[in-house]
């Protein structure tokens, strides 16, 4: 059994479209590119694609569905040095070592919850160089997987927070993978991405098109090396007057029954948290089924191991422009501890309209006005070209006005060819040398 839909991509973080491929397929190896000059990025911005295929194929073993979305690769691709990779490679060792003492995230920030579930939040609001990109295990090789370590460390806790249902994307250079997958039983949920999930906290959904829809989730409860234990979870879900409810199950328990139904639409709902038992396996299956005939809309899950403490939310998602981001979106964002602006680079390449990008801008300055968020700009434009600095200019703006931090990496970008890998994404290592200048501008510790 096999559905094919076709779909407009969001935009263009991607410069290769990058797409779901459900849950399966392994990373193949990525190729190295040349450093990001403007010509170089500018063309790959025109070059890129502007149409996904989404696939759904049955699983013939289980009678379920993996949901991929495959993209053409019909992007450039450019290589790299071996001069490249070696200047990288020292920039790693030479970065300087980071301070965990700093006025900027320090324990007092933290001494009560501000999101909009009143917990402790560093919330990440970006496109597909956030999402994960390049970093065929985002949980280890992304820089916000790195962050989340980061914080990890200082704070005592591997909360890893907010997980996208697209756990699976790749691009000409590879495939990365999120800490779950997750399988739909065949017929039984539609799907929502990129401009048809806009105003859903991030920007991916699943509906339910029949009473006992199931869908199941595989999640990485323990990576000892890395200090993370996953011991319960959350489910993000639409709420509102026509929707209807769902039960979480594991290991053949109902660990919780969630009621959609409010009197209002509120596409950022979250379940109350939900503990997992003891005994499941570290590769443990969990299981969300709808219940009755109204539908239920998931929108993604988060995975904890103490609740109340501080948690990296990512709610980036590839191809993601600023202008796109519904308002109820980014005021629900913009209730944390921290905020992480990573977006302007889709909107940049696709030259969104200047007034628009102005007008969020505005709304993310009045949002962490009104939450008391304190908010760090991580400035992915890379390198300087005269389309761009509008966006750059709106987005040093926002810090500048709140107060807050403007982390700018055109310096690095400049000393190391190797480290944006085809124009928009960082290599495996760029990804570090960006965690690294984030951690230092927050005085957090990271590992070498």
């Amino acid at each position: 059994m096999r559905f094919v839909r076709k779909s407009r991509a969001l935009a263009l973080c991607l410069l290769f479209p990058l797409t779901a491929a459900g849950c399966s397929g392994a990373p193949s190896p990525s190729s190295s590119a040349a450093a990001p000059t403007a010509s170089a990025v500018s063309s790959a911005w025109s070059s890129a694609q502007m149409t996904t295929t989404a696939v759904t194929s049955a699983v013939t073993t289980s009678g379920k569905a993996s949901t991929t979305q495959a993209s053409p690769a019909s992007a450039r691709k450019t290589t790299t040095s071996r001069h490249a990779a070696s200047a990288t490679k020292a920039a790693l060792a030479t970065t300087g070592k980071q301070s965990t003492d700093s006025g900027f995230l320090n324990a007092a920030l933290f001494n009560k919850g501000r999101d909009a579930y009143g917990g402790k939040s560093i919330n990440v609001l970006g496109d597909s160089i956030s999402h994960g990109a390049n970093a065929p295990n985002i949980p280890d090789h992304s820089y916000v997987g790195l962050l989340k370590k980061a914080v990890a460390k200082k704070f005592g806790v591997y909360n890893y927070g907010f997980t996208s249902l697209l756990c699976t994307f790749d691009n000409p250079d590879g495939t990365y993978q999120e800490l779950h997958t997750i399988d739909l039983a065949a017929g039984e949920w539609g799907h929502g991405g990129g401009e048809g999930a806009a105003g859903h906290l991030g920007f991916e959904l699943y509906r339910s098109l029949s009473g006992q829809a199931k869908m199941t989730v595989t999640v990485d409860r323990n990576a000892t090396d890395a200090g993370r234990h996953v011991k319960g979870l959350y489910v993000y879900y639409e709420a509102g007057p026509a929707q209807g409810s769902f039960r979480v199950e594991a290991a053949g328990r109902t660990l919780a029954t969630v009621d959609c139904r409010r009197d209002k639409t509120d596409t950022c709902a979250r379940s109350p948290y939900i503990p997992l038992p003891a005994n499941l396996p570290a590769k443990a299956e969990i299981c969300v089924v709808s219940s009755g005939a109204a539908p239920v809309v998931i929108t993604g899950f988060g995975y904890a191991e103490e609740p109340n403490g501080v948690t990296v939310q990512n709610y980036s998602r590839s191809g993601l422009q600023l202008v796109e981001v519904g308002n109820d979106v980014i005021q629900s964002v913009c209730r944390a501890n921290v905020v992480v602006l990573a977006l302007g680079f889709n909107d940049a390449g696709m030259q969104a309209d200047h007034a628009a990008f102005r007008n969020k801008i505005n709304r993310i300055i009045r949002s962490c006005e009104a939450s008391g968020a304190k908010l760090a700009v991580v400035d992915t434009l890379w390198t300087f070209q005269a389309e761009k600095e509008f966006y750059r200019a709106e987005l040093k703006r926002a810090a500048d006005e709140l107060g807050g931090l403007y982390i700018s990496f055109t310096d690095l970008a400049e000393q190391n060819p190797g480290m944006i890998q085809d124009g928009a994404h960082p290599s495996v290592a760029g990804h570090r040398l960006v965690a690294r200048r984030i951690c230092e501008k927050l005085g957090l510790p990271m590992s070498e």
